[in-house]
């Protein structure tokens, strides 16, 4: 049992990461492309409370949340350029880095703000 199921099971909503790329415009310019990236992968969800926001120095008019998911070579190539698709809404990613100590090479946050429009 261990750790590993209690993170399993709290992996309890759906995410999806969007890569964006170059694609020619009818005019001879370029625009950015939004695919999805892999596979839906289960998350946690934790919504950034204000205090939190203000205590960073940070105003925003947008919400900010944090999902963490399992550490796997694809997540851990996902950047701050890349996007995810949450419960039919477009989130901007921030901020990756790992949880605290005890969950370390398990799991990856990542901050997004949104939703963008």
């Amino acid at each position: 049992m261990g750790m590993t199921r209690a993170i399993g099971s709290a992996l309890d909503r759906q995410i999806q990461f969007q890569r964006a790329t170059e694609a020619s415009d009818p005019f001879g310019g370029a625009t950015l492309v939004w695919s999805d990236l892999g596979e839906v992968i289960p998350a946690l969800r934790m919504d950034v409370s204000d205090t939190e926001t203000v205590a960073a120095g940070v105003f925003r008019e947008r919400s900010m949340i944090r999902f963490q998911v399992r550490s796997t070579a694809f997540t851990r190539g996902i950047t701050a350029d890349d996007r995810i698709k949450h419960e039919g809404q477009l989130w901007g990613i921030v901020g990756v880095k790992e949880p605290q100590a005890g969950q370390r090479r398990q799991l990856l946050e990542f901050t997004v703000e949104g939703p963008l429009t």
